[in-house]
C-alpha cells in the first residue's frame, strides 16, 4: 500500500512540474506545447 502511495505521489509530482515547465516555456518563447505536432516531420531532420 505504501509503494503505491509512493508512486502516486510521485506521478503527481512529476505532472505538477511538467504543468509548470510549460507555463513558464509558453511565456517565454510564446510557444504552446500542447499544440505542437510530434508526428509532423516536414521541418526537421530525416
Amino acid at each position: 500500500m505504501k509503494l503505491i502511495k509512493n508512486l502516486l505521489n510521485l506521478f503527481k509530482e512529476r505532472r505538477d512540474g511538467n504543468l509548470k515547465f510549460r507555463k513558464e516555456y509558453y511565456e517565454r518563447t510564446g510557444v504552446d506545447l500542447n499544440k505542437v505536432n510530434s508526428n509532423d516531420n516536414s521541418g526537421g531532420a530525416t
